[in-house]
C-alpha cells in the first residue's frame, strides 16, 4: 500500500495540467485580422493565395502568402484541387 490519498495517486498518473504560456513566437495577427481573413476568403471562394494577399493588402493588411496558408491552416480551411474529368461530348 501506498499509504497516500486517491487524488495524489490521480494526479501522479494523469500528469498535472497548469494554465502555461505558449513557448515560441507570438502571433502578430490579432483576432479582429483573423476575423477579417475569414471574410475575405468566405466572400472569395475560389481564389488564389496570391489573389487573396492581395485583397487582403487592399482592405489594409498586409501580409506574406505563406503567413496566409497558416491562418487558412489556423481557421480550419484545406485546399481543394477540382478533379479533372473526361468530357462527355466531342
Amino acid at each position: 500500500q501506498l499509504h497516500c490519498s486517491q487524488s495524489t495517486v490521480s494526479r501522479v498518473i494523469h500528469g498535472k495540467k497548469s494554465q502555461c504560456n505558449n513557448s515560441g513566437r507570438i502571433m502578430m495577427s490579432s483576432s479582429i485580422e483573423m476575423r477579417k481573413i475569414n471574410i475575405v476568403v468566405k466572400s472569395s471562394r475560389f481564389k488564389s493565395g496570391k489573389e487573396l494577399t492581395s485583397i487582403l493588402k487592399n482592405s489594409g493588411i498586409s501580409l506574406s502568402r505563406s503567413t496566409l496558408y497558416r491562418r487558412l491552416r489556423k481557421l480550419r480551411y484545406r485546399s481543394r484541387v477540382s478533379a479533372v474529368k473526361p468530357n462527355l461530348s466531342l
